[in-house]
């Protein structure tokens, strides 16, 4: 690995005040409150709460941090009879949760060893040599950045539990990265450990990540085959500390596809509405709900986005 991955560009942490925002921001637990009970505005009301493990006052935010352990990113062609397969397993990583009960506001990485890729075969080996390696056949940084995580269908605070959700990931290789909506199935499993696993494999474009080089090196090893890859992944994650987090320098990114998805996923979707349907769903009482008016609650995401992107700026600021 090049000594400029290897060195160190410690993340910028986010106030604790500005952190505790952002999470309730994400929850839309919306209140201005007051200075005898801050929490006027949101507080749920018991007798109402629905009958799944919905979040509830009582329960504690459980931040954490998990570490992979174990686990690869899977690429396939061909039609389901004869696919061809590349698996790259996880070199590193790491999340850190809001509240690992309901999976709120989780951010992080892993990072995939594309020097330990394995191939079904020679020609699938070549299919994924044509993108993995560089103009000097070195492999490429390959990340998976998760982006946030929402509709989480159950709580995730016993063992042996799991739910689906739906992920945007940011999908870097090399200077290049794709942003993707995909649905993924988080399992607290009997033993402790987390497993995060796509539901079903995801059809991403080679070509967003390629130059004229990979265009032209999978074109002699695939002649008429669509630059298209179906992607999965499955990783298996223990707790762990902030401490055992990686960090290193990304190669800055020079293209990005999917830059609309964000917009298009808020032109279709009125957050208000999904918020007031949320939050009728946990048990919030009635006058909570009519605290919560559309104006509050653009206030709120309004505050809440320039904290992120403050964050987002200082982060940047103190990379090389």
């Amino acid at each position: 690995m090049p000594a400029a991955m290897r060195s160190r560009n410690p993340f910028v942490r986010v106030s604790r005040a500005a952190a505790l925002l952002f999470v309730l921001g994400c929850r839309q637990r919306a209140s201005e409150g007051t200075e005898a009970d801050p929490y006027e505005g949101y507080r749920r009301d018991p007798a109402t709460a629905g009958p799944t493990a919905a979040p509830r006052a009582s329960d504690p935010i459980q931040p954490g941090v998990l570490v992979p352990t174990q686990g690869a990113l899977t690429l396939t062609w061909g039609d389901t009879s004869t696919p061809m397969q590349a698996s790259i397993p996880v070199a590193d990583g790491g999340l850190r949760v809001g509240d690992l009960a309901t999976f709120a506001y989780p951010t992080g990485f892993v990072r995939f060893a594309v020097k330990a890729v394995q191939a079904s075969d020679e020609t699938a080996g070549a299919h994924a040599a044509a993108w993995l390696a560089d103009e000097a056949e070195e492999p490429r940084f390959l990340l998976l950045e998760l982006r946030t995580v929402s509709d989480v269908g159950a709580r995730l605070d016993g063992l042996g539990v799991s739910a689906e959700a739906t992920a945007v990931l940011g999908v870097q290789l090399g200077a290049r990265l794709q942003e993707i909506a995909a649905p993924v199935r988080i399992e607290h499993a009997a033993d402790g450990a987390w497993r995060v696993s796509s539901v079903a494999p995801q059809t991403l474009n080679l070509e967003g990540f390629g130059d004229a080089t990979a265009r032209a090196r999978f074109a002699a090893v695939a002649p008429g085959r669509p630059p298209t890859v179906q992607a999965s992944v499955d990783i298996t994650w223990r707790a762990g500390t902030s401490e055992e987090i990686p960090v290193f320098v990304r190669p800055a990114i020079t293209l990005q596809d999917a830059t609309g998805l964000p917009l298009t996923l808020e032109r279709e979707v009125d957050d208000y509405e999904e918020a007031t349907k949320r939050i009728a769903k946990e048990g919030v009482s009635v006058e909570a709900q009519a605290f919560m008016t559309r104006e509050r609650h653009g206030r709120l995401r309004g505050a809440t986005r320039a904290i992120y992107q403050r964050w987002q700026g200082s982060r940047q600021a103190g990379s090389p």
